[in-house]
C-alpha cells in the first residue's frame, strides 16, 4: 500500500514539474498581444510622441479615431485646455505630431507616424 501512495506522490509530483516548465517556456515564447494600433501608439508614446489637439477640429478628431481604443496610449495635448504647452511649443496648426522634437502638421497615416518615428506598424 505504501509502494502505490509513493508511485502516485511521485506521479503528481512529476505531473507539476512538467506543468510549470511547460508554462515557463508558453511565457517566455508567446506572442505579444494587443493590436498593430495599440503597439504603435505605445511605441509613439515611449519615444516621446505627442498628438496636439483642439476640441471642435475634425482632423484631430479623424486622427484619434485612426488609432481606436489604442488612442488612450497616445500622448495627447488639449491645446484649448494646455495653452502655456502649445505657446511654447509654438503649435501653429492642429492636429499636430511632435516626434523626434520635430513638429508634423496635418493628421498623418499611420504609415507615416510610424515612419516618422522609427515605430513597427
Amino acid at each position: 500500500m505504501k509502494k502505490n501512495m509513493k508511485k502516485s506522490n511521485l506521479a503528481i509530483i512529476l505531473i507539476l514539474v512538467v506543468l510549470i516548465i511547460a508554462f515557463i517556456i508558453y511565457e517566455t515564447i508567446k506572442p505579444e498581444t494587443g493590436t498593430k494600433e495599440e503597439k504603435l501608439a505605445k511605441c509613439l508614446t515611449d519615444k516621446g510622441a505627442v498628438l496636439y489637439v483642439k476640441p471642435g477640429c475634425p482632423f484631430c478628431k479623424a486622427q484619434k479615431e485612426d488609432f481606436g481604443d489604442a488612442v488612450e496610449f497616445l500622448g495627447i495635448v488639449d491645446c484649448s485646455v494646455q495653452t502655456e504647452i502649445c505657446d511654447e511649443k509654438q503649435i501653429l496648426r492642429i492636429p499636430a505630431w511632435e516626434i523626434n522634437n520635430k513638429i508634423y502638421y496635418g493628421k498623418r497615416s499611420l504609415e507615416q507616424l510610424a515612419e516618422l518615428s522609427g515605430c513597427e506598424y
